[in-house]
């Protein structure tokens, strides 16, 4: 009787360490332990890569990755991959204890029947458990309970925890993990009950006992989990009629008095606990009221209909991506985005913000497009920074809002976010971000920013722009292309800098992005410079794949001229300008230390973009990550 240890990872590999630690320590007969990395983007490889060099382990260690899929898919994987007949679940934050291995297996000893299964038991690891939250969590059953349960008796599958659980591999292999479950929680619940409706027997074995090494707190759980939990919970119920997870008549409508903030801020005032259960229902409530079926309809909010070419772009990128789903876009400009995306099912203008906006009563179809929606995408761009506009960041906290206000999901997607000027934009934007399912950014740097503002990870791919195609053949002249955008300076050392590239034989021309570049440059522009402004992506790509270097402020500009194979250069501005060309390995200088001389340096510099296809990919990836 061989055990198989399946450990499901993402972004833990600290946790992993000391799990496998506590692994080696087990005695009785030697076992195997499986690690399927879910698509992790820390060290975890390398920790896995010394573990396996480690000549002391007690146990056979096997891995693989794959794309995040998550949990369910995860354990699917660790099983096929294992060669045990006893399968034995645990997570990267479960800690077992002295005699755990040795419990499971006398327990499947003692019941050799195909389908009994072992629950072991968890609590908090003592180096975290002294916390009044994580001990309600415990006593109050949100998370997980023992109570009641009597060693070696049969239990119900509302306590299969695969957190510290054990079963035949034939048997499991029978049910699996539902893969398309893709909602926090319940995905453990729902296999339980599979199982047990079918006849399996639920032991619970106190002896196999495990600590779960995890400080969650009321950020963790409170609302975003908690509302996942609710949506999980109604797709449960749908699939299952029989089992009443989601709260009906006098249950729900206590539910939902508990949920008004009186009552909430009342309870938790009287004690801690009680306000943490009312807002454990509200966010429960509001998960429901989001629903728990496919995502069909999509609603696009961005910085759409303002003539910029690099938001033009992510948009054509996203629309294409998210082809067969029904997109809905919130635009500033609605014959514009008609005209530029005719894929888009239908167009309004942003949510109104402003006296003006609101008496056109043109937001009336804005509200019935997000009704209708099943998803929010707050889609691309650098909307989170009040560098040049503090406005913008009121603007889109403004629309999250809206939409939490019908209870609809919210992704931030393929964004950058900061730098920050004030400490309130910065508040303004923690809020507005917790108020997001799921916060996808496009660059390392803007990553670092989320953390510090939410204290978690965020998802981290490219711009999206990276995926338009650009297929350009056009024979490239002795040209230089300039960018600039309007900033806190006049850039008139440019025409110094363009008249000596004009000595040297080169044909000068700038590029405006949007008409705010259009009307600097041509204050900027000097005889035989011509100022451009492209139609679109496609027309700017043609332009720099003729060109032999480009210089530019404008994020997009320095993407489509590392696309169209330029000798390169950029003058930064903010962090989603710095963070992409460090990934392309494109020279740079900020935008303070701009000057003839500085300008001079950096022509010199000037190289192709390297790692194309690596950032390609990581964008690829972000779609993934929207599990639609």
């Amino acid at each position: 009787m061989k055990f198989s240890v399946v450990i499901p990872t993402y972004n833990n590999s600290e946790g992993l360490k000391k799990c496998l630690t506590h692994l080696n320590r087990q005695k009785g007969d030697r076992f195997e332990v499986v690690v399927v990395d879910d698509g992790s983007t820390d060290d975890t490889t390398d920790v896995l890569l010394k573990w396996k060099e480690n000549k002391d382990l007690k146990f056979d260690l096997k891995f693989v990755s794959q794309d995040n899929k998550k949990q369910g898919a995860a354990r699917n994987r660790g099983v096929q991959e294992a060669t045990g007949s006893i399968i034995s679940f645990i997570g990267s934050d479960i800690l077992v204890q002295d005699g755990w291995m040795e419990a499971h297996q006398k327990f499947h000893r003692d019941f050799p029947e195909n389908d009994s299964i072992a629950l072991g038991f968890m609590t908090w690891s003592p180096e975290i458990a002294d916390n009044r939250f994580r001990r309600w969590l415990e006593d109050s059953g949100v998370m997980i309970s023992y109570k009641g349960l009597t060693n070696y008796n049969k239990t119900d599958y509302w306590h299969f925890y695969t957190g510290n659980i054990s079963m035949k591999k034939k048997f499991f292999e029978k049910y699996k993990f539902d893969e398309a479950f893709d909602c926090y929680g319940w995905e453990d619940i729902m296999l339980g009950y599979r199982m047990l409706e079918d006849g399996a027997s639920l032991y619970y074995v106190e002896a196999a006992k495990a600590w779960h090494d995890h400080e969650l707190n009321e950020d963790d759980l409170f609302p975003n989990r908690m509302r996942e939990t609710g949506r999980s919970a109604l797709v449960f119920q749908n699939r299952f009629p029989k089992v009443k997870v989601v709260p009906r008549g006098f249950k729900k409508l206590a539910f939902n008095i508990l949920s008004i903030w009186p009552v909430r801020s009342l309870l938790g005032l009287m004690k801690k606990e009680w306000g943490w259960y009312t807002k454990s229902k509200k966010y429960f409530l509001e998960g429901v009221k989001m629903g728990g079926g496919p995502v069909e309809k999509i609603l696009i909010i961005g910085s759409y209909g303002a003539g910029n070419i690099g938001d033009e772009a992510m948009l054509d990128v996203i629309l294409d991506k998210l082809e067969g789903k029904e997109c809905y876009v919130l635009s500033g400009d609605v014959k514009d985005t008609k005209k530029r995306h005719p894929e888009a099912k239908d167009v309004a203008i942003h949510f109104p913000f402003g006296l003006r906006s609101f008496f056109s009563f043109k937001w009336l179809k804005s509200f019935k497009l997000l009704r209708k929606s099943d998803l929010v995408l707050l889609g691309g761009g650098g909307l989170f920074t009040d560098m040049y506009s503090f406005k913008a960041i009121l603007l889109w906290c403004w629309h999250i809002r809206w939409a939490r206000f019908y209870n609809k999901r919210v992704i931030l997607f393929a964004n950058s976010v900061g730098p920050f000027k004030s400490k309130l934009a910065a508040h303004i934007t923690k809020k507005a971000l917790k108020k997001c399912e799921k916060v996808i950014v496009r660059d390392e740097l803007s990553a670092e920013v989320v953390k510090k503002l939410i204290g978690k990870d965020p998802v981290v791919g490219s711009d999206v722009v990276f995926l338009k195609d650009h297929k350009c053949k056009v024979e490239r002249k002795k040209s230089a292309l300039i960018n600039l955008r309007p900033w806190d300076q006049d850039f008139v050392e440019i025409k110094s800098f363009v008249g000596d590239l004009i000595d040297d034989g080169y044909e000068v021309t700038f590029v405006a992005m949007e008409k705010m570049d259009e009307e600097l440059l041509m204050k900027l522009h000097q005889q035989n410079v011509e100022v451009v402004y492209p139609d679109n992506f496609k027309d700017l790509l043609n332009l720099l794949s003729g060109s032999e270097m480009a210089i530019g402020m404008r994020l997009h500009f320095l993407i489509a001229a590392a696309m169209a194979g330029c000798k390169v250069g950029g003058i930064s501005y903010g962090l989603k300008v710095s963070g992409i060309l460090d990934e392309l390995n494109i020279p740079m200088i900020s935008v303070e230390d701009f000057s003839v001389e500085n300008l001079k340096k950096l022509q010199r510099r000037l190289k192709e973009a390297e790692n194309l296809l690596a950032v390609r990919s990581k964008a690829e990836k972000m779609f993934k990550h929207l599990n639609l």
